[in-house]
């Protein structure tokens, strides 16, 4: 008997362990995921003629979220059939409900809106071409765009594509969206007069409705495609998003710190305040941005110089407060009471600000969680000069949470400046080295107009630096010298200010009103003691 249940304990257990083996379990360390979908293969294939059927069918190599499948794909020419999407584990199946036209080139698109089950987007449209006659059309057409200036989206911005005669109330018969370098491409086109514009399509409906949705003109009324492939240049895209920022909830967590949650990200700017205003009184209050939260950068943390009490009420104004696009953010919710909760928040050290450099009487800038009044950390602050301590060099202020160094004339090139800043969560010193920019590490932009047409011509110059900044904004003829600008990359725009409005102006779809011409470069370098020469020439309009 005992033989017996040692036989059954052991088979148990041989199949118990054959099943842990067979069983898949994902893969544990390393990078997670983010590739995106992958396609495996399309019935029929690509570049099918005579095709008769009704079904065709995208199979991936990981499972896809089915709802993205439905809004990235498109049929084109847009001939409206309709159709089901069913599916089989990564298998979608498009089943028609009519037959497709005959002798017709019909091309099935999926789109960048497709994600697989972790989230991750299609890094590049998918284009599946077939024919319902004995030949396939093969043209080609792209187009690029870009924005204009740092801090345009062209997120949500398709290119719709119209066949000759033009009718641009009616949908686009083709559509694409541009991949992650800006380009639209379109395939399986007939020979032909073509016309594109770029639309801020929000109905999603192929279609360009003003004054709704925003919408230019490519550089020309149209394009001919005569051979396999057509390049239709650039559209600089103009469209800034004009769109409020919602105060979406504000949270009181003590009875002076204020958590505001936004409809879109903001960015931190130390000076940045809102005014609070008690309804009782009528009393204005100041409450300073202490920072971003870094795990939702659409939530900020605010401070107020005086408690709000909780029997009291107050509203929020928010007037001259932008958000990272630059908008103003004029809306306020429904009044709210105060707190009781004490501020018992414990300061930490969070970040040093200016830790790409500063130079001339620019303060180092170093943050922490909360309001520097009443604590020890200015007490333990310790400053070296040349690695010996040298407190009297400098002069140092707080504004709420931050803490500003000052030169005490200006930051000395020949000097090294390291900081000892106290962080009371952990109880200790943090290093932190001033990088001093030093005028030799400077460059400089030489712009040069070689385009005849715009010599002795009135011009405007944009410049901004890589962290999308404005560092000047200039009239100028024939040249001009940009000067002590610190090493990295620059976004340069020159366009003619005829309104001497410094606005550019991007054209007219309907009527038809090119772009004035313009010159984007956004990548021009900037090497200490160096400078660098920029030729400005408008006639080709893919200078970027």
């Amino acid at each position: 008997m005992l033989e017996v249940n040692k036989f059954k304990f052991y088979t148990l257990f041989f199949v118990l362990l054959i099943s842990a083996c067979a069983t898949p379990v994902a893969p544990t360390g390393g990078e997670p995921d983010r590739s995106g979908p992958a396609l495996v293969s399309t019935q029929p294939e690509n570049n099918t003629v005579n095709y008769r059927e009704r079904v065709i069918r995208f199979t991936f190599a990981d499972y896809v979220d089915r709802n993205s499948f439905r809004q990235a794909l498109s049929i084109e020419p847009n001939i409206s059939v309709p159709f089901e999407v069913s599916w089989r584990r990564k298998t979608a199946t498009i089943s028609l409900l009519e037959p497709l036209p005959n002798n017709t080139t019909v091309i099935f698109n999926l789109g960048t809106d497709l994600r697989d089950t972790r989230g991750n987007r299609l890094r590049s449209p998918i284009s599946l071409g077939l024919s319902t006659g004995p030949e396939i059309d093969m043209g080609e057409a792209s187009i690029r765009l870009k924005p204009l200036r740092p801090g345009i989206s062209i997120d949500n911005v398709r290119i719709l594509l119209y066949r000759e005669p033009f009718d641009f109330t009616k949908p686009a018969l083709y559509v694409a969206e541009p991949d992650t370098a800006g380009i639209a491409n379109f395939s399986y086109l007939a020979n032909g007069s073509y016309a594109a514009i770029a639309v801020h399509d929000v109905n999603r409906n192929r279609t360009w409705d003003p004054p709704r949705e925003y919408g230019q003109p490519a550089s020309q009324r149209s394009f001919e495609l005569e051979s396999e492939r057509l390049d239709m240049g650039t559209i600089y895209y103009a469209r800034m998003d004009t769109v409020s920022t919602v105060l979406e909830g504000i949270g009181l967590l003590s009875t002076n710190r204020l958590r505001l949650r936004f409809s879109r990200p903001i960015t931190y700017h130390s000076e940045t305040e809102i005014s609070i205003i008690n309804i009782d009184d009528a009393d204005t209050l100041r409450a300073g941005l202490l920072f971003v939260d870094p795990s939702d950068e659409n939530v900020a943390l605010f401070h107020s110089t005086t408690q709000l009490d909780e029997l009291s009420l107050y509203t929020v104004n928010l007037h001259g407060f932008r958000d990272r696009n630059g908008r103003r953010k004029i809306n306020s919710l429904e009044p709210f009471f105060g707190s009781s909760e004490p501020d018992t928040t414990f300061i930490r050290f969070k970040k040093h600000l200016t830790q790409e450099g500063v130079r001339g009487t620019e303060p180092i800038k170093i943050m922490y969680t909360g309001v520097l009044t009443g604590t020890d950390i200015l007490d333990s602050l310790q400053v070296f000069r040349n690695r010996t301590r040298d407190d009297g060099s400098v002069r140092v202020e707080t504004s709420y949470n931050l803490i500003k160094i000052f030169p005490e004339n200006r930051w000395l090139d020949a000097d090294s400046y390291d900081i000892r800043t106290w962080d009371p969560a952990q109880q200790r010193h943090v290093e932190v080295t001033a990088r001093i920019i030093r005028d030799t590490e400077l460059g400089e932009i030489q712009i040069n107009v070689t385009d005849s047409l715009f010599t002795g011509i009135p011009l405007f110059l944009e410049v901004y630096n890589s962290s999308g900044e404005s560092v000047l904004k200039k009239d100028f003829e024939d040249n001009y010298l940009i000067e002590n600008l610190a090493p990295g990359n620059y976004h340069l725009v020159v366009f003619q200010n005829k309104t001497n409005s410094a606005q550019w102006n991007p054209g007219s779809i309907s009527p038809f009103e090119p772009a004035s011409p313009v010159f984007v470069n956004s990548r021009v370098p900037v090497r200490s003691r160096m400078t660098s020469e920029v030729d400005i020439d408008f006639r080709p309009l893919t200078s970027d």
